[in-house]
């Protein structure tokens, strides 16, 4: 794999299960005049019906005589969800008018016995995409990521491989992912073993600079490298990216674990429970969290403000390793942290003072538990997690 010259290789990982990226759907596109360029694109989609969802009844908005709601969730995107069948169906579509969307929900089918909801034929002036592999239930999604060793601010490299669960097409991955101030061009990779193949170079402004993300599917998988770097370097790393060889990714991991124990120290504590915590920095606070448990892991905690120079002093991060998952979590400062469940506050007891801050560990949260540093900060902020197997998610097993 090519690596980035004068970067630091900050984390890697190859994981299965965990997040299902997105639900396949059936997607529609119109091209410009260029026969090209995608103008306008409609999406298809539907899942069973569940407790909880519900549609005002009394909605002026309709979809085959039953209440709708319709919105614009961006800037000319348009979203349309009605309960069918026992489905929650959903169309979404951009580059046509509110009015469009009404009778392209009327032309669509529940077919109750399978159960899905789909078009018989393509919307007017619009093509069908190619049906794409399907990612198999065990693929796995393979991660790295460097920062520049001389502390460059605001530059980073990441490169991903996940299960193309969306069903995607490059024209459609391309399509939606647009926004008005974006730049994309069509530019042509040359894969190892796989030669010439077409990707999707898209460069995006922000209040950190331009970042620009590579992306192309081969097989069941969508890989992408992003940063902030010329094209040229980028497009290298593309080339040359591997998506899941264990064996490789493992001598990485651990080059990865070395590098972080050798960085500066922040600070460091034991809790009750014998996890060994210790905060390392590469200049901006509190940036590599380093655990010893039964097992011994590192992970960057770096965000978009540290990059810029911003100083991090508090951090939450969870570790998973032999089917568990372990929240750990550091601020500058004594405190007495807790855990919030429904607006309800519990102290954590597995927590410790460290020279510079306070640590706590808490194993196995359920999906909706966050945690506070100090009681008041539901209120105020900051709060940390949530959410960590909501809908679409399975147990994450953790290869690397």
């Amino acid at each position: 794999m090519v690596e980035p010259a004068f970067y630091r290789m900050t984390d890697v990982s190859v994981t299965t299960g965990g997040r299902v990226f997105e639900r396949p759907a059936a997607r529609y596109l119109r091209r410009g005049a260029d026969g090209v360029t995608v103008d306008a694109w409609v999406e298809v989609s539907s899942r069973a019906e569940r407790e909880g969802d519900a549609i005002d009844e009394s909605s002026v908005v309709k979809v085959h005589g039953l209440p709708a709601i319709l919105t614009q969730s961006q800037p000319g995107v348009w979203e349309l969800s009605w309960l069918e069948g026992g489905l929650l169906a959903r169309i979404r579509a951009a580059g046509v008018d509110q009015a469009a969307v009404l009778p392209i929900a009327e032309s669509t089918i529940v077919n109750a016995a399978v159960p899905e909801l789909r078009l018989e034929a393509a919307p007017v002036g619009f093509e069908d995409t190619p049906t794409v592999a399907d990612a198999p239930d065990d693929a796995p999604t393979t991660s790295y990521s460097w920062l520049p060793v001389d502390g460059r601010v605001g530059m980073f490299i990441d490169a991903s491989a996940r299960p193309n669960t969306g069903g995607h097409t490059l024209d459609t991955l391309q399509a939606i992912s647009q926004q008005p101030t974006w730049g994309h061009t069509r530019i042509e990779l040359d894969r190892p073993e796989v030669g010439k193949t077409p990707a999707w170079a898209t460069s995006f402004p922000n209040e950190f600079g331009s970042l620009i993300t590579i992306t192309w599917i081969e097989g069941a998988f969508v890989l992408s490298v992003s940063g902030r770097a010329d094209i040229e370097q980028l497009q290298a790393i593309a080339e040359g990216f591997a998506p899941a060889d264990l064996d490789v990714a493992r001598e990485f991991r651990q080059r990865v674990e070395t590098a972080a124990l050798e960085l500066p120290l922040l600070d460091e504590a034991t809790t009750p429970s014998g996890a060994k915590i210790s905060i390392h920095t590469t200049g901006t606070g509190a940036n590599v969290v380093c655990v010893q448990l039964p097992f011994r892991s590192c992970q960057y905690t770096t965000s978009e403000s540290s990059l810029v120079g911003d100083e991090q002093t508090a951090v939450v991060e969870s570790f998973t390793a032999e089917g568990r998952t372990w929240m750990i979590g550091w601020a500058e400062g004594e405190h007495t942290p807790q855990l919030v469940r429904n607006d309800r506050l519990d102290p954590i007891t597995d927590t410790a003072r460290g020279t510079a801050g306070t640590f706590f560990v808490v194993p196995d949260p359920d999906e909706t538990a966050q945690f506070v540093f100090d009681p008041g900060d539901q209120e105020t902020g900051p709060m940390f997690g949530g959410s960590f197997t909501p809908f679409g998610f399975e147990p994450l097993e953790a290869l690397v």
